[in-house]
């Protein structure tokens, strides 16, 4: 049985998105949402490491013969290149199609699958550096970074730094306290930004 913590996967719609986390799952499906991509399921993993466990228990589901589309989004972290090789390795080893590289889809024996790495295929970082990302243009931005900047924690490890920017930012909203996915389906990001770009494209195209 696949499962994400204790609850067991059953796979009901053609295409599925495995994320990282929960949080993760609900940011990506108000995306969906907004795409009009009612056809894709989000399931998330329970964390980076499950990646492989999960995706070669795939084919043990009874009705996995309906998956048309297997695609993953992990973060860079550190190393973006190795965060790609690893969900590729995972989808080699389960006998899964084996994109060339990130953004690609590759198929095989009329299943495709691709992996998404963000905040994009060449820089370290993770889901709040891309979110990040689209808002860095606003008054607000510039107001935080100099806010990071006075307390000295512009100098602290860079995910402490994303999660540091990104929650400053949701607590001066209208709804403080909110998560990136909670956020997300209330609205809060703006999908059409430059910085959602790329990821778009790819949810659109899975």
């Amino acid at each position: 049985m696949v499962t994400a913590g204790r609850t067991p996967l059953t796979l009901s719609k053609p295409v599925l998105l495995l994320v990282e986390g929960t949080d993760d799952a609900r940011f990506f499906t108000a995306w969906l949402s907004w795409l009009s991509r009612d056809d894709v399921q989000v399931w998330p993993v329970g964390g980076k490491s499950n990646f492989r466990p999960f995706i070669a228990s795939l084919p043990s589901l009874p009705n996995f013969a309906s998956l048309n589309s297997l695609n993953t989004i992990r973060d860079a972290d550190d190393t973006p290149g190795a965060a790609f090789q690893s969900v590729r390795d995972a989808l080699r080893d389960a006998g899964f199609p084996v994109p060339s590289s990130a953004f690609v889809k590759a198929e095989k024996d009329g299943l495709s699958a691709s992996v998404a790495i963000i905040p994009d295929a060449d820089s370290p970082g993770s889901l709040e550096d891309l979110c990040w990302r689209s808002v860095a243009g606003l008054t607000e931005a510039g107001c935080i970074e100099e806010y990071i900047e006075c307390l000295g924690m512009d100098k602290i490890a860079r995910n402490r730094l994303s999660k540091a920017r990104i929650y400053a930012l949701l607590a001066v909203g209208d709804r403080p306290g909110l998560r990136l996915g909670e956020a997300a389906e209330s609205g809060v990001w703006h999908w059409d930004a430059a910085a959602f770009q790329q990821i778009a494209e790819y949810l659109s195209g899975i």
